[in-house]
């Protein structure tokens, strides 16, 4: 715990995997996986960073092949992310295809809880809210903007308690 930069940094790595741990006080982000396959974030409480409490990465070049990134982020508790950069931090950032967020608690943030670039990402049985705290025109779950995000499925989510001191329309997707 406490630290200037993120807890754990990977680019380029296949099977790893982050289980159980208890992650607080990054100035960054928790956890920062880039260029990944088959990683996973599992089983972590992960609060009070800076930026994202997980950004999870496939390979770029994937985009274009289709090829699945296998990676996967299931079972975990995230909370007051966004301490430094209260903007487009996430809970969860996943970039590739293939990515699964599944089972974990996103709560306590001023802006978004999932942020998402890239194909056939499942979304499913999360419990999101108290997100978008200080947000106007904005999604709990935020995507799209680009014709090539394509196999989006959100499923079985519980959105609740999303509320905003800022005005305007928020949304849970």
């Amino acid at each position: 715990y406490c630290g200037r930069g993120n807890a754990v940094y990977a680019r380029n790595v296949e099977s790893v995997g982050v289980e159980g741990c208890n992650i607080y006080n990054f100035a960054s982000s928790g956890i920062d996986i880039g260029n990944a396959y088959n990683t996973y974030v599992t089983d972590c409480h992960i609060h009070d960073v800076g930026e994202h409490a997980v950004y999870l990465g496939g390979p770029e070049a994937d985009l274009k092949t289709l090829k699945p990134s296998g990676n996967y982020m299931e079972n975990n508790w995230c909370h007051d992310w966004g301490q430094k950069k209260a903007t487009y931090s996430a809970a969860i950032r996943g970039v590739g295809v293939g990515v699964r967020i599944s089972n974990n608690k996103f709560n306590s943030a001023p802006h978004l809880a999932i942020n998402l670039f890239g194909n056939d990402t499942l979304i499913e049985y999360n419990d999101i809210s108290d997100v978008l705290n200080t947000a106007a025109d904005s999604g709990a779950i935020y995507t799209g903007k680009s014709w090539i995000q394509r196999g989006l499925v959100i499923r079985n989510n519980y959105f609740h308690d999303i509320t905003t001191n800022q005005g305007g329309d928020i949304f849970a997707i």
